[in-house]
């Protein structure tokens, strides 16, 4: 699972800032993208693709 941390996930992002992610566990190739396509659609504004 996919959880995001840093100033992305505290909202205060800059044109500066990365998007931290850290994987929780030890996800399959295939199920760990799956997951982050989730994730990044419900977190990351289109902007930032």
């Amino acid at each position: 699972m996919p959880v995001s941390y840093g100033s992305f996930a505290r909202n205060q992002q800059d044109s500066a800032s990365d998007i931290d992610v850290l994987v929780v566990g030890n996800p399959k190739g295939d199920a760990l993208a799956e997951e982050m396509r989730k994730w990044r659609a419900k977190r990351v504004p289109r902007q930032f693709l």
